[in-house]
């Protein structure tokens, strides 16, 4: 059987320096909603089925950005995109939090 997979790219602004993309993507990565919720589909499928990635992007125009990248098989693809939009939103909500 042949899955048709999709690739997902999330990109998460507004962040002012790189120790704190690593910081937050740290935090993301320990206590988010997506994390939970994808290690919870994960367990309903294969866990090689999904995997999840996320790197600093160069900044532009003065703004840093974090992406997301998450890799699932199409059948998914709703569920990964609305979990993505709520990080989104978690993430950018405490993006522009000071030090």
């Amino acid at each position: 059987m042949v899955d048709n997979w999709f690739e997902h790219h999330l990109p998460l602004s507004g962040l002012k320096t790189e120790p704190k993309i690593r910081r937050l993507v740290k935090t993301y990565e320990r206590e988010s909603v997506l994390a939970k919720r994808l290690c919870e589909i994960q367990a309903q499928v294969a866990s090689e089925h999904i995997e999840i990635g996320s790197y600093p992007k160069m900044p532009v125009e003065g703004k840093s950005y974090v992406i997301l990248s998450v890799v699932a098989p199409s059948a998914l693809k709703s569920e990964v995109n609305r979990i993505t939009d709520l990080l989104k939103a978690e993430f950018n909500a405490c993006s522009y939090d000071e030090e």
